[in-house]
């Protein structure tokens, strides 16, 4: 962010008590930092309300053994490439490259 700019807003103390409250819960380190993400997830929510095309990659580190953990978000996207290899005998690293429309 090479272009910072510095903006007011207000709230009345209950409203910000609570985002305070969640600033807390999720362990950001300032306010800022939380309103940049919020304004991030409502912006990627327009793109996929619009139809756009989003893409990402996505790293899970599962146990072998449980076979089920990641069927539902198989069969809710569009896989480009799926990478796996073994951490341990019980443990696998899965990379998925995605790409979906709404």
């Amino acid at each position: 962010m090479s272009d910072i700019v510095r903006f007011g807003i207000s709230l009345g103390n209950e409203l910000l008590g609570n985002f305070d409250n969640l600033i807390k819960r999720r362990k950001y380190s300032n306010r800022s930092e939380a309103i940049r993400d919020l304004i991030r997830q409502e912006l990627l929510k327009q793109d996929l309300e619009e139809d756009r095309e989003v893409a990402g990659a996505i790293t899970f580190v599962y146990d072998h053994h449980q076979r089920n953990l990641l069927i539902k978000f198989l069969t809710s996207s569009v896989t480009i490439r799926t990478s796996s290899s073994p951490h341990n005998v019980s443990i696998w690293i899965i990379i998925i490259a995605w790409r979906s429309r709404r």
